[in-house]
């Protein structure tokens, strides 16, 4: 399973993908609260869906159109989120 946050311009998205195919999603609005939102909103979907976060296998960030200072805080959540799947098993 894998986490996909995409951030394309004012909207975000987090979703949960099984190869192409999409299998939740939630959509949200990017303003200057973005840290505050990101993982509430990936907690949501991944309640949503009836998952845990030990069912995501990977993360993968898109951002398009996006500011700075977005991009950053998008990457920032998805690495801190994969390094933390990578030492579930440690």
């Amino acid at each position: 399973m894998v986490l996909r946050i995409e951030i394309v311009a004012h909207e975000g998205k987090v979703s949960l993908r099984e190869g192409e195919k999409e299998l939740a999603a939630r959509k949200f609005g990017v303003d200057n609260d973005l840290a505050k939102k990101l993982l509430p909103e990936i907690d949501a979907l991944l309640a949503e869906a009836g998952m845990q976060p030990s069912d995501v296998e990977r993360v993968e960030q898109v951002c398009r159109e996006a500011g700075f200072t977005t991009e950053r805080i998008a990457q920032s959540v998805a690495n801190a989120y994969g390094f933390a799947l990578s030492r579930r098993d440690a």
